[in-house]
């Protein structure tokens, strides 16, 4: 084993790191910085978190369940990555302190201490390094794993080739998970076409009995209870495919591995992109991907899985012909994009963020885009938009801090430089709502729409803002257009109906309530408002 000096101790604290599959990011860029710096190995420091300030993601869990995502999760991961010599797991805070004070002082992240740790587990700093040229494949399954998976291959397989289908069938986020109708289907065109299909289930499920959709083909539990020969297995399979889930992750930076990787749910559906957030937009393959390491960016289907299956399996078939394959297997340099472009879907993501949640990390990994990037036309670009989220953050402060006025001003300062987003525009105009400058919300929301979010929510506030002006034509002009356009619920009615009893008559406003009470859209409130019209006539 090297010397301390020879080591880099890599932090991961649970104030701010999560126990889940995302620590695979934080080894390859600990990795990165190992080589960096030309160090023999590295020694990886589990830090906790005191009572109540653990990264959301570990304090939904129980003491029991954390240690054995710990153990289960965090620690085999680390066998994965040779030069990875120690891993340590601290009692306490105070127990890190002796690792970190060590003389050499080979500490990552860069700027970490004890009392302010710093995260790195954020996809977004691999998807930065792997677009400025590095190639981050770093892990590898142990050799013994693999002499086990290829133990198991030879007693089920047959002679034919494995083909590793994971599942997600999470307890959660239900549209990401593997349609069963779509995979098992895929597995029967596989077994028809000679292959020999595996299927490895989600850990929450995979002691139960399976689907109905899945009882005929054959399951490998042992590999979904033992990281290092779920990866052996992996390897020496022909072709692995996943939707998005943890073990995935695991394959990105792994070159003995072609997969296929089926985005789904949120990540394939949401406008912007989840994977926005990474820096990869729609349509993208990973930059560290190598060319037989591909996305699917199309819904779950059978016909299209088993297309790019064939394509990725002719292709494997003519590189190994060829004596091409091993040589193929560096990182593809056509999934690279630029810097610039990153940073531009690391901040379209982030002003997509309504809720205003935390962007810190996803700010620094903007500024480190610009300060990598050699582009100066698109730097100067990326650095307004910089500015303009940055602001908006302190407008996100203001409003957490209910100081409206602070906000206004800032927002003010703001549309006078740099357009604003819809989102941007609908927080505007939100401020200006709760602060009664309803002409001016009104023309906000507009802008919102004319950006192009006619989403209910949004012409609902114009309609009311219209209303409190009051501008009672255009208020009823909107809810109308909403009803036509199918944007259907009692709290549209109830508003309409309220506005005909003004703007019209009585009669025309019970003839309203009757019209769509027929239609099933009533509630408790408009049958009481429909009795006050009533006994008024």
């Amino acid at each position: 084993m090297a010397s301390d000096e020879n080591t880099l101790f890599a932090f991961y604290d649970l104030t701010v790191s999560p126990l889940s599959y995302d620590f695979v990011s934080f080894l390859i860029i600990a990795e990165e910085a190992r080589l960096k710096e030309a160090l023999e190995d590295i020694h990886i420091v589990v830090v906790p978190f005191d009572e109540g300030v653990g990264h959301w993601n570990n304090t939904q869990f129980g003491l029991d369940h954390s240690m054995w995502r710990l153990n289960n999760v965090v620690f085999p991961l680390t066998r994965l990555l040779p030069s990875c010599k120690g891993f340590t797991i601290c009692n306490s805070r105070e127990q890190a302190m002796p690792f970190y004070k060590r003389p050499a002082g080979n500490i990552f992240p860069e700027g970490y201490t004890i009392e302010r740790p710093i995260e790195r587990h954020h996809t977004g700093w691999s998807v930065l390094a792997a677009n400025s040229g590095r190639n981050l494949q770093h892990l590898r399954a142990t050799p013994e794993a693999r002499n086990y998976a290829r133990q198991w291959i030879e007693e089920h397989a047959g002679g034919r080739k494995v083909v590793a289908l994971t599942l997600r069938e999470a307890r959660f986020t239900n549209n990401r998970d593997s349609d069963p109708g779509v995979w098992s289907a895929f597995a029967r065109q596989l077994t028809e076409k000679g292959f020999f299909p595996v299927i490895l289930r989600d850990i929450d499920t995979a002691l139960e009995s399976p689907p109905r959709e899945y009882q005929e083909f054959t399951f490998f539990p042992e590999g979904v209870f033992n990281l290092e020969l779920r990866l052996g297995l992996y390897e020496e399979a022909h072709i692995c495919a996943f939707v998005a889930n943890g073990p995935a992750q695991v394959c990105f930076y792994n070159k003995n591995i072609p997969f296929l990787y089926q985005v789904t749910g949120d990540w394939l559906n949401d406008s912007p992109t989840p994977f926005n957030r990474i820096g990869i937009d729609v349509g993208d393959h990973s930059p560290f991907a190598n060319r037989f390491q591909r996305w699917i960016w199309k819904e779950q289907d059978p016909d299209n899985l088993m297309e790019e299956f064939n394509r990725l399996d002719r292709d494997i078939n003519e590189s190994l012909s060829d004596h091409r394959f091993e040589a193929e297997l560096i990182t593809d340099a056509d999934n690279r994009r630029s810097l610039t472009r990153m940073g531009e879907l690391i901040l379209n993501w982030i002003a997509s963020i309504f809720s205003g949640s935390p962007t810190i990390q996803e700010l620094e990994l903007v500024e480190k885009c610009l300060e990598l990037s050699r582009e100066s036309e698109e730097k100067a670009r990326l650095q307004q938009l910089l500015i303009r989220e940055k602001t908006f953050q302190q407008v996100n402060n203001h409003m957490h801090e209910n100081d409206l006025v602070s906000a206004l001003k800032t927002l003010e300062s703001l549309d006078k430089d740099i357009e604003l987003t819809p989102v941007h525009c609908l927080r505007f105009g939100m401020i200006l709502d709760a602060l009664g400058q309803y002409a001016k919300a009104a023309e906000l929301y507009q802008r919102t729409i004319d950006s192009g979010d006619t989403s209910p929510g949004v012409l609902f506030r114009l309609a009311m803002a219209y209303r409190n002006i009051p501008d009672l034509d255009r208020a009823t002009t909107v809810l109308e257009a909403m009803l036509h356009a199918g944007m259907r619920s009692t709290r549209v009615v109830l508003e309409l109906i309220d506005l005909y009893a003004v703007t019209r008559t009585p009669a025309a406003a019970i003839e309203l309530c009757d019209f769509w009470r027929n239609q099933g859209l009533s509630s408790p409130e408009i049958e009481v408002l429909r009795q006050r019209l009533a006994t008024a006539a």
